[in-house]
């Protein structure tokens, strides 16, 4: 994940944080900064040496803070991101472990829906996260949802069938 800022101080500062291993860059003013610790940076300005640390996430909202300065990198996710993004794994909990809901239209549940759902919850949240306008995230995780039920329904009838 990319998040580029413009600070009137710093210049143009480029965040990179990588989703699956959390890795992260950090570039002010085209100058890739060396890496401290994992989430402290040194900068070289005006010939003293600054520290710049990093504390949160992408998701959670990165914020650099570089002496007195405080620079938001990224934003936090928004209640209706997670609030989906929850519903995909709790659907598929309900529905596959119900008996009564399962001869309607059965569904994989347990740890083969769970971790097909939870796998779903997170890359929707990665995916909303991303995307601009409200509509468009929301047709998303629609997509993602309708996705991943389609998914576990495959998956029940084939062990329906085969096993």
């Amino acid at each position: 994940m990319k998040a580029s800022v413009h600070h009137i101080g710093y210049g143009q500062i480029e965040y990179n944080e990588n989703f699956w291993t959390g890795k992260r860059e950090l570039t002010i003013d085209g100058e890739k900064l060396p890496k401290k610790k994992k989430n402290v940076f040194t900068l070289n300005s005006e010939g003293e040496a600054l520290d710049c640390h990093i504390k949160g996430s992408f998701l959670t909202g990165a914020a650099l803070y570089v002496d007195q300065d405080v620079i938001q990198l990224t934003t936090s996710c928004k209640w209706y991101e997670i609030l989906c993004s929850i519903l995909i794994f709790v659907f598929v909990l309900i529905w596959g472990n119900s008996t009564v809901l399962c001869m309607i239209m059965p569904i994989v549940g347990g740890a083969v829906g769970g971790a097909i759902s939870a796998f779903a919850a997170f890359a929707n949240l990665f995916l909303m996260k991303q995307i601009k306008k409200v509509r468009y995230k929301l047709l998303a995780w629609l997509i993602m949802f309708i996705v991943t039920v389609r998914l576990c329904s495959l998956i029940a009838q084939f062990f329906l069938i085969f096993i």
